[in-house]
């Protein structure tokens, strides 16, 4: 079965750009309740808790141009400075 072949055939992940991108699907028989059928290998408490470990994080980036994160690149600069 290819690499993502069981979570995509579970529902899981859809993959995207010809298998190179996916995304999880968080549905109603997602999470570590449903590690049945093409899962089911994947089953004992401590792999399942880790494989959801890996599928439950999250990513957030936030690329902004405002003063507000002027101190955050750097803390000498005033909260007001404008000449990021």
């Amino acid at each position: 079965m290819p690499y993502g072949g069981r979570w995509c055939k579970k529902g899981w992940l859809l993959e995207e750009d010809n298998g190179l991108k996916g995304r999880i699907r968080r549905t109603e028989k997602y999470g570590a309740a449903f590690f049945d059928g093409v899962l089911a290998p994947y089953a004992h408490e401590s792999l399942k808790s880790r494989i959801m470990g890996l599928l439950d994080q999250r990513v957030v980036t936030i690329i902004f141009g405002d003063n507000a994160i002027s101190p955050l690149l750097s803390p000498s600069r005033s909260a007001h400075s404008c000449d990021l």
